[in-house]
């Protein structure tokens, strides 16, 4: 804190930084994707991970999408630069997803146009300027192009409108959903202090569902912590199920895809690696897909080339 107090401009800590003039925060890790797409071996890993995910879902009747949530630092360029280099993040996963669709026409949603476009003519933020997840706003435009892609499969799921919603507007952050708010990852690294609020100087819109009361929810903490599984029962005309399963940027996605569905199951893999660090886990993740029974199973991951890790499900299932 002391630290953070008499620095100038640009504070840093744990390869983090925080704008004080403007309380944007980032990763000096800005991401560069021409090497996955430059180097065959790496590119062949997320094109076959893509590939054995397809496979798995073809041989127990489930439909895949995969939904790839554009970085932060891809949407709001001109807020971070010139602390971190502009990102090619954009251009190369467009190219990588065209590569997987030539070997495998995979359903792939990457809504960097459809983000990019609300955050220039929009005041309401799609990305928490102290974390790097999407806000509600910005999980929406992902969520409405997901299903309008899912709709064409399943013509009678339902979209969401924004008049099916309330809002509230609050200056803290929402990353998970079993906690309405708390400080973000990024700001808990940066390690600024919790009583430090001077940086949550933005107020972000919140999306609560009118009919958040006919949906029944239950959570289960696996025993060895990887994993956290959530299941959703929405009491209406909803006749589908689905599996949500991918990192952290799915959870904000549960404001709306649970009210598109009779039932919806999620896992919350914080760390796509631990797949490939036990066999165990990746069992786990396929017996609960199984168990679910769902007709969709969505992927959802911040970067594309956690795609590779999906290799590590087989295609022996019937």
């Amino acid at each position: 804190q002391t630290k953070y107090k008499i620095t100038y401009k640009i504070y840093s800590k744990n390869d983090y930084f925080c704008n004080k003039k403007t309380n944007w925060m980032g990763s000096f890790k800005n991401p560069s994707y021409a090497h996955y797409y430059n180097n065959k071996k790496e590119l062949e890993s997320i094109i076959l991970g893509a590939n054995t995910i397809q496979n798995f879902c073809n041989n127990n009747n489930i439909k895949l999408y995969i939904l790839i949530a554009p970085v932060k630092s891809t949407i709001y360029q001109d807020k971070l630069y010139p602390i971190i280099k502009i990102s090619d993040e954009a251009e190369i996963t467009n190219k990588i997803i065209l590569a997987i669709k030539k070997q495998n026409n995979i359903n792939i949603v990457y809504p960097y146009n459809e983000i990019k476009n609300y955050s220039l003519k929009n005041k309401e933020l799609t990305y928490f300027k102290s974390d790097h997840h999407w806000t509600d706003s910005g999980a929406y435009i992902a969520y409405v192009e997901l299903m309008k892609l899912i709709k064409k499969d399943f013509p009678n799921i339902y979209i969401n409108k924004p008049s099916d919603f309330n809002y509230f507007y609050n200056n803290e952050i929402r990353v998970s959903s079993e906690k309405p708010f708390h400080n973000g990852r990024t700001y808990e690294k940066l390690f600024i202090g919790d009583s430090n609020t001077k940086v949550l100087d933005t107020e972000y819109k919140y999306f609560s569902h009118k009919n958040t009361s006919k949906l029944n929810f239950n959570e289960e903490k696996l025993k060895w912590n990887y994993f956290i599984v959530k299941h959703y029962k929405y009491i209406n005309n909803a006749n589908n199920k689905i599996f949500l399963f991918g990192d952290s940027m799915g959870e904000n996605l549960l404001q709306m895809i649970p009210f598109s569905f009779k039932n919806t199951d999620r896992i919350n893999n914080w760390n796509p690696e631990l797949l490939t660090s036990n066999k165990k886990n990746t069992e786990t993740v396929k017996q609960y897909i199984l168990k679910s029974q769902p007709d969709i199973l969505v992927i959802c991951f911040r970067d594309i080339h956690r795609l590779e890790y999906l290799k590590y499900f087989n295609n022996k299932e019937k």
